[in-house]
């Protein structure tokens, strides 16, 4: 009676094993599947959406409808009128000690 006792105990064991270390494991498995599949759709919809919008201003430059470019002399003189630089005074910055 003894051996048999013994027995059923470590199937029991065993079973134990099995359900606590494995049923875990392969929860894991299949979350973590579901999730990755979800990261990488979101990565590849948001690659997709930057494609399409590239692919959108390569079409208004191919119809002419595009901005006109951005020329940093242009813009230079334009803050420049806006700006009298004759007439400026000097600030000091306090220090974050300071205040």
């Amino acid at each position: 009676i003894r051996w048999h006792t013994s027995c059923i105990m470590s199937s029991t064991w065993a079973s134990s094993h099995a359900v606590k270390y494995g049923l875990p494991l392969v929860f894991l498995s299949i979350v973590g599947s579901l999730g990755l599949r979800e990261l990488s759709s979101a990565r590849i919809e948001a690659r997709d959406e930057r494609v399409h919008q590239v692919a959108d201003i390569k079409t208004r430059a191919a119809t002419g409808a595009v901005d006109k470019p951005f020329d940093i002399e242009e813009e230079y003189v334009r803050l420049q009128k806006m700006m009298d630089i004759n007439k400026w005074e000097q600030k000091r910055i306090p220090r974050s000690g300071e205040r």
